[in-house]
């Protein structure tokens, strides 16, 4: 796992839309799978793939609800940014993620 193993990874900053990630998080699991959601609620679920060579994150959500989305990853101990790829549009999009062990409320 890349993200944070065993804790959430928080939406604080968003380079579009800031408003639409303020509470979203992410949980990638070991099994490949991800949570996602808002506040204390799952939104919804899906598979994620990491390529280690290129630091591409690669998101595919389990409902159309959500688009499927590609990130270079760039990342501290403490704080992660996912800078969108052209793959699927995501390209004018920066995203900051800050580690918390509790799902925000």
């Amino acid at each position: 796992m890349i993200i944070f193993p065993g804790s959430f990874a928080i939406y604080s900053r968003s380079s579009k839309n800031p408003e639409w990630f303020l509470g979203t998080q992410i949980q990638l699991l070991k099994t490949g799978q991800y949570l996602a959601g808002r506040g204390s609620e799952q939104t919804h679920t899906g598979n994620w793939t990491y390529d280690h060579q290129n630091t591409l994150l690669f998101l595919q959500p389990g409902t159309e609800d959500y688009p499927m989305s590609e990130w270079n990853v760039m990342s501290t101990n403490e704080v992660i940014v996912l800078v969108g790829t052209q793959t699927y549009g995501n390209n004018a999009t920066q995203i900051q993620l800050i580690k918390s062990t509790v799902r925000p409320q």
